[in-house]
C-alpha cells in the first residue's frame, strides 16, 4: 500500500505473506503456501491481520489527511455456497488489538457500546455478506464506507463495469476479487473500486465539503475529511489492517 503527501512516503507490498511481519490476532493464520486467512469454519470467532508499525496519515505541515492509496485481492469461501460469515473489513485503526470488538455483524470492529462512539477513531471499508437492519444495510451483499460506526455514511451493492453495463458480482462466490481504497488528500475524495480479480471498477465515488452543517446541499461525503481531521488530530499515527467477524 503506497502512502504518499509530498517528500512523506510509506510504500511496502505483499506478495505473498509467508515470513512476513504482519501482526495477526484472533484465529487468523497464514497457510504453508503463504496465504493470509482470516477465519476458518468456527463460529463467533474473530480474525485480524494488522500491518505491525503505525503509519502516518496526517501531514506534519499543516495537519491535513495524507493520500494515499491500497489494493489487495481477497475471496471469501463459504462453508455454504449460499450462506458465508458476516464479511470482511479494511481498517484503519489506532489500536491493531480493537478491545471488546464482537464477531458476527460487527465484523470485528466494534460492540454494542463503540459502535457509532466518535471517540473509537476508525474508518473502515467492509464487503458485508450479511443483511442487518439494525445498520440500515442496503442487501447482503454490498460495499460500505464506515466511520467510527457499521451505519455506513455510504453504501453500493457489489458490481463492477463491463462493456455491456454494470454488473453484480457474489462476495461469498469464493472467487478471487480484487479491491482498490484511493484517497485523495488534496480534493478530499474516497474511491472504492471493485472487481473480479484482473478487471476493474469504481463502484463507490465519496466527495465532499468540510463543513456539511453549513449547506443543506452538502453531498453525502461531506464527513470523510471531517473525521480524519477529528481523529488525527489526537492519533496522528495509525494502523492498519483487515478484519472478519463470523456468526454463529
Amino acid at each position: 500500500m503506497p502512502c504518499a503527501s509530498g517528500d512523506e512516503v510509506a510504500d511496502f507490498a505483499y506478495t505473498g505473506f509467508h515470513g512476513s511481519n504482519v501482526s495477526l490476532n484472533g484465529i487468523a493464520a497464514i497457510t504453508p503456501d503463504g496465504l493470509l486467512v482470516l477465519t476458518d469454519t468456527s463460529k463467533q470467532k474473530i480474525g485480524r491481520a494488522f500491518y505491525p508499525a503505525p503509519l502516518r496519515f496526517k501531514n506534519s505541515s499543516n495537519g491535513n489527511a495524507i493520500s494515499f492509496s491500497t489494493t489487495f485481492i481477497f475471496a471469501i469461501v463459504p462453508d455454504n455456497p449460499d450462506l458465508g460469515g458476516h464479511g470482511i473489513a479494511f481498517v484503519i485503526s489506532p489500536s491493531k488489538e480493537l478491545h471488546g470488538a464482537l464477531p458476527s455483524q460487527h465484523l470485528g470492529l466494534f460492540n454494542a457500546s463503540s459502535n457509532g462512539n466518535s471517540s473509537s477513531h476508525v474508518v473502515a471499508v467492509e464487503l458485508d455478506t450479511i443483511f442487518n437492519s439494525e445498520f440500515g444495510d442496503i442487501n447482503d451483499n454490498h460495499v460500505g464506507i464506515d466511520i467510527n460506526s457499521l451505519r455506513s455514511n455510504k453504501s453500493s451493492p457489489a458490481a463492477y463495469f463491463t462493456s455491456n453495463g454494470i454488473k453484480n458480482i457474489s462476495l461469498i462466490s469464493g472467487k478471487p476479487i480484487q479491491i482498490w481504497i484511493e484517497y485523495n488528500g488534496e480534493d478530499m475524495q474516497l474511491r472504492v473500486t471493485l472487481a473480479p480479480a484482473l478487471r476493474s471498477l469504481h463502484i463507490i465515488y465519496w466527495d465532499g465539503a468540510l463543513r456539511p452543517m453549513v449547506r443543506p446541499s452538502h453531498s453525502i461525503s461531506c464527513a470523510f475529511l471531517h473525521f480524519q481531521r477529528e481523529v488525527l488530530s489526537e492519533e496522528e499515527d495509525q494502523i492498519r489492517g483487515v478484519t472478519r467477524g463470523l456468526g454463529a
